[in-house]
């Protein structure tokens, strides 16, 4: 752990500054057939085991999701530049009908706010594809998406939205005042559509992770406190609450480094590793393509820009 620490210490600064400033000379639509192709080269072998890499996990925009929830943060939304393309998005399409895929992941931080998202999200459920819609609640207020939940509800988008607590002081707390209040009303909004109610088909999950180097509460737990706070103080109901914990990659893991956290929060991790985790680890039965239209066979691997690559 020390070893790992130092390491990261001396070299992992310069190396994400490598990673993130280094030329990508190809040009894109060679890029992105370049990338299909490579899928295709082991697409046989995946279909012999038909429940392995049959997601795809699409992050059509990138934008920071403490900046997407807070209100007063609408001009840089406006602003985001780090969009997919329709030229991308149609590589995409033609990647599920090519492979197989039966589940697409819209990722992203505000994945709604990109233009070609209702046109892909349309196309995936005209091949029969189940959509998941990473969904960032107070984004759904905003202008540039009007009508977008009903759009959802009617193409039976699975939503999955992150909802740190269900106090209002810790939500503000952690991304800003006035996000709890904007997150109820929509969470309101989406179970007046039929999501989140008993038989509607109409699936909306939440999302808890904690907000410094400990592990989630158990989640069977911690869902029925959240079931049992949120119907009783707003009348809201969801289906499933998912607990995860933080990888100490990126911002996450330079900031335990920086206040001297990360061996411990390696140790912890280390502790409570479970071998009965390993069948549901997502990169299992997940690829994922980010915004330029690149893959990876795992999302903590996009997080570090370590792209599916040909071997030699």
């Amino acid at each position: 752990i020390e070893d790992i620490e130092e390491d990261y210490k001396a070299k992992g600064r310069q190396e994400f500054e490598r990673v993130a400033a280094r030329a990508k000379p190809m040009a894109a639509q060679e890029r992105y057939e370049d990338a299909i192709a490579t899928y295709r080269d082991f697409a046989d072998d995946l279909r012999e085991t038909p429940s392995y890499k049959n997601n795809v996990r699409a992050e059509i925009e990138r934008l920071d999701r403490m900046v997407a929830a807070k209100r007063e943060a609408e001009p840089l939304i406006k602003k985001a530049d780090e969009l997919m393309e329709r030229a991308t998005v149609e590589q995409v399409i033609a990647f599920i009908e090519a492979s197989g895929v039966r589940r697409l992941d819209l990722t992203g931080g505000a994945p709604e706010l990109n233009p070609h998202f209702r046109y892909l999200v349309g196309q995936a459920r005209r091949l029969g594809v189940h959509v998941i819609g990473r969904c960032n609640l107070t984004v759904l207020e905003l202008p540039e998406v009007d009508g977008l939940a009903g759009f959802l509800a009617r193409h039976e988008i699975e939503i999955i939205a992150s909802l740190p607590c269900y106090l209002e002081r810790n939500v503000d707390n952690q991304r800003g005042d006035g996000v709890y209040e904007a997150s109820i009303r929509v969470l309101k909004m989406l179970n007046a559509l039929g999501y989140g109610q008993l038989d509607s088909g109409l699936v909306l999950n939440l999302v808890y992770n904690p907000a410094g180097p400990s592990l989630p509460p158990p989640q069977a737990a911690l869902e029925a406190d959240y079931k049992r706070e949120l119907l009783r103080n707003s009348g809201i109901v969801f289906n499933q609450l998912y607990t995860l914990a933080n990888m100490p990659i990126q911002r996450f893991g330079s900031t335990l480094v920086s206040r001297g956290q990360f061996a411990g929060y390696m140790t912890l991790l280390k502790e409570n590793h479970r071998d009965e985790n390993l069948s549901t680890v997502m990169c299992r039965s997940l690829i994922s393509v980010d915004w330029q239209g690149y893959i990876y066979d795992c999302d903590f691997n996009q997080m570090l820009d370590l792209e599916v690559i040909d071997a030699p």
